[in-house]
């Protein structure tokens, strides 16, 4: 039996693709990849239905974070052996863990700027170039 990607799920990715394509319009400057709309590509995947498409994207979702974390690619997941509400799941925790990175290295760079003005008035421009921060 030859699979084939379903109507369902092309149209799910062009609604994704038109919702991003508004958020863009609204505020000029902003920026979202667009999902390929071409079958052959996700069949090429093996990914045929929407849930297969969803259990996708959670799982490149994680594998890109716990990377941008942790510096080091998940290989060893086996995310076949999760549901897709299990990996989303994961990912939450791993969008605050994020968050929260953002935030220290946010305040850290606010306190070497307030460390380092008692010294004298110095541009943020300059204090890069001197790799202050």
């Amino acid at each position: 039996m030859i699979k084939s990607v379903t109507p369902e799920l092309i149209q799910h990715i062009k609604d994704k693709n038109a919702k991003s394509k508004a958020w863009m319009d609204a505020a000029p400057g902003r920026w979202s990849s667009m999902l390929v709309e071409d079958p052959k590509h996700w069949a090429d995947y093996e990914i045929y239905t929407i849930d297969e498409f969803n259990h996708y994207m959670a799982q490149s979702t994680h594998y890109e974070i716990y990377k941008d974390i942790n510096g080091i690619s998940p290989r060893w997941m086996n995310y076949e052996s999760m549901t897709t509400a299990e990996i989303e799941a994961e990912n939450e925790v791993m969008y605050k863990e994020l968050d929260d990175q953002i935030k220290k290295a946010k305040q850290e760079k606010e306190d070497v700027i307030k460390k380092v003005s008692q010294y004298g008035t110095f541009t943020e421009k300059q204090l890069k170039k001197w790799r202050v921060i």
